[in-house]
């Protein structure tokens, strides 16, 4: 609707207010409220041209219930229209001209109605909702804990039969020299003893020992790791490689 209109109609309206006090000649005291209906109208009027629509809105509509002119409904539509609330400044329209039917801005009024209830009566626009992101991925931190205690649990297994098996090939080379004497023994009554598979079975529990303690400290480390990666994130172990999956 055309600015021009709105001027008008908030002079008419300052002007309907200030009447009053515009004779030369002495008139007798106002009523309080009538003070007041243009106190906050003007109150409005300076709202309304900062684009300050809600203190505008709020002045308007004491001052209209303070003096019931009804040239300010058409200030509290235009003020509501601006705030896109169409339902509200549909009715304060059609108010009114019901109020003030021969205004001179009926038609620009009407034309605006008429908008209004097409807005009014229009549904909604439907807004899709956003698609819910998929849950993150188990982190594979139990993964991690059960390889280091199964690794712990080897190491400390084979540390413990490293000695016994190196305590008993011990006591089978020293049964040999009991038996062989000086002249010592030959390759054949060493392979037939339990010496060599004994010797060899402390040097796998050393080595397993070994390798089982390298893989439980790798294990923990890729734990607590894994424990300060972001949501989504975690280490993973391929063929020869380490790498980050995200």
């Amino acid at each position: 609707m055309r600015d021009c209109c709105v001027a008008f109609v908030l002079a008419s309206i300052a002007f309907v207010l200030a009447v009053s006090t515009a004779h030369a000649q002495p008139q007798p005291p106002r009523d309080r409220s009538d003070v007041e209906a243009q106190a906050r109208f003007e109150s409005g009027r300076l709202a309304f041209e900062s684009g300050r629509y809600e203190e505008a809105l709020a002045d308007f509509r004491r001052s209209y219930e303070l003096s019931q002119r009804p040239l300010i409904l058409y200030n509290i539509g235009i003020v509501l229209d601006r705030l896109r609330r169409d339902a509200e400044a549909l009715d304060a329209f059609e108010r009114y001209l019901e109020a003030v039917p021969d205004a001179e801005n009926r038609a620009d009024v009407e034309a605006r109605i008429a908008i209004l209830r097409t807005q009014v009566a229009a549904p909604p626009p439907v807004q899709e909702a956003a698609p819910i992101p998929p849950p993150p991925s188990p982190r594979p931190q139990e993964g991690y804990e059960i390889w280091a205690w199964i690794s712990a649990g080897v190491g400390i297994a084979a540390a413990i039969a490293a000695p016994i098996t190196w305590s008993a090939a011990d006591d089978a080379y020293d049964d040999l020299d009991r038996r062989c004497g000086e002249l010592g023994c030959s390759g054949a009554q060493i392979d037939a003893s339990s010496a060599p598979e004994l010797v060899d079975a402390t040097n796998a529990m050393i080595v397993t020992a070994i390798i089982a303690g390298v893989s439980t400290a790798v294990a923990w480390t890729l734990y607590f790791v894994d424990l300060r990666l972001p949501s989504g994130t975690a280490m993973r172990i391929g063929p020869g490689s380490l790498r980050l999956a995200f």
